[in-house]
């Protein structure tokens, strides 16, 4: 996929979620439609996220092994924002490897 095959794709995703927010806020909401954007939405999410690891593991193997950490931690930054809201406010993955590091 080309960067401007991804740029569409994520433009797109934007564009239902905006349409999502307007049908919900509408007086007499369609939840038919808003099960057809959530689909949409969650369609889209996926195949950017098909195209994030694909890019992930071709870009791996040109990495030594210091630089597939920061590789490793570069995407843990990324997706640790998709990680659900835990009780303490925006969950993340404390603890482990993942996620964001001050120690550069």
């Amino acid at each position: 996929m080309t960067d401007s095959e991804l740029i569409r794709l994520i433009l797109q995703g934007d564009k239902e979620k905006f349409r999502m927010l307007v049908e919900m806020a509408a007086k007499n909401c369609d939840t038919n439609r808003l099960n057809l954007l959530s689909d949409s939405i969650g369609y889209l999410h996926a195949s950017l996220k098909k195209q994030t690891y694909l890019y992930y593991m071709n870009f791996k193997p040109l990495c030594n092994e210091q630089q597939q950490e920061k590789l490793e931690q570069l995407f843990g930054e990324m997706f640790s924002s998709d990680v659900q809201i835990g009780q303490n406010g925006r969950g993340g993955r404390k603890g482990r490897r993942f996620g964001r590091h001050t120690n550069n």
